[in-house]
């Protein structure tokens, strides 16, 4: 992904609170940052809803030609990077190794298990089906989104509230994270930026109306764009620039480390994590999917197994 330039963070923010209790005249261009500096500064500490929100709204009002994202954590990593590109992923109870060895050969996969995901808006119901049927990407979002195998994708949201939710989790934490990402202002289901170098797919446009999961959650996906010009994986040029340049840190416009009381940020809308993630006897396209990816999907994995 191709790194934001300057943006306004943290350090804006504390600069035009001293200058706002000084009640002078705030030009704030000179403390602008970027990604990395932005990645190595300390944590934009949180403690409540009107905290995190008021400092959001700055980052939105001063960064006002870009579009925000958030990904709430339960643990910090220096890096944000797909699941293809981790050293395993999970499905269902059984974790699989992913490595130089066989990642080019999960990826080439991704092409016909996206066909699974295509029969199953046909089976389940969906007034537009021209999207999975043409663009492999589309599909590629899905079976990331539902866990269902290691892409180039990675979950973001829109919403505040649910990616809080996601930080919390369901135990009993004392703190979290959430990451603000700035994105380009992408209006279609699914598009590609060639000067920006990412792919963005707004899932509420891609699945059908039963898809609960991606409809609750205000889910977009994020990828590094182009993806390479060969099928040669790990090793070739094409491939080892896509997977180095592929760390979403590199849009990053804050972190926030929230302090959390009673496992959660008071005055933070509660979302339950179960109407974002709902039980799949509860999500139809979810559960359809499920029954016809992971019989295809588990056979292919141990086939890969290193």
């Amino acid at each position: 992904m191709y790194p934001i330039e300057n943006v306004y963070s943290r350090k804006a923010h504390q600069a035009w609170m001293e200058r706002e209790r000084d009640k002078s005249e705030a030009d704030l261009r000179d403390y602008r940052q970027n990604w990395r500096e932005i990645a190595a500064d300390p944590f934009w500490d949180v403690a409540s809803w009107d905290e995190l929100r008021a400092a959001v709204s700055f980052l939105t009002l001063m960064n006002k030609r870009l579009v925000l994202y958030f990904r709430g954590q339960k643990d910090h990593h220096a890096k944000c990077l797909p699941t293809l590109f981790r050293g395993f992923w999970q499905l269902g109870d059984q974790q699989f190794r992913l490595s130089p060895a066989n990642q080019g050969h999960y990826y080439a996969r991704l092409q016909e298990l996206g066909g699974l995901v295509l029969r199953t808006a046909q089976r389940v119901g969906t007034p537009r089906t021209y999207i999975l049927e043409r663009v492999p990407n589309a599909a590629a979002s899905v079976l990331q989104h539902y866990e269902l195998w290691p892409t180039q994708f990675i979950d973001l949201t829109r919403s505040l509230p649910v990616a809080i939710a996601f930080a919390q989790g369901q135990k009993d934490r004392r703190k979290a994270y959430l990451y603000v990402f700035a994105m380009p202002d992408l209006r279609g289901s699914i598009t590609s930026d060639i000067d920006q170098h990412l792919t963005l797919s707004r899932l509420e446009a891609i699945c059908p109306p039963t898809a609960k999961r991606p409809h609750h959650q205000d889910a977009y996906l994020v990828a590094r764009f182009p993806e390479p010009v060969d099928a040669g994986g790990p090793g070739t040029p094409s491939w080892d620039d896509w997977q180095k340049k592929t760390d979403l840190m590199r849009r990053l416009v804050a972190k926030f480390k929230l302090n959390l009381s009673g496992g959660s940020l008071p005055g933070t809308p509660a979302i339950d994590l179960n109407f974002l993630v709902p039980p799949l006897e509860c999500d139809e396209f979810g559960r359809v999917l499920h029954d016809l990816a992971f019989p295809v999907v588990k056979k292919h994995a141990e086939r890969l197994a290193v």
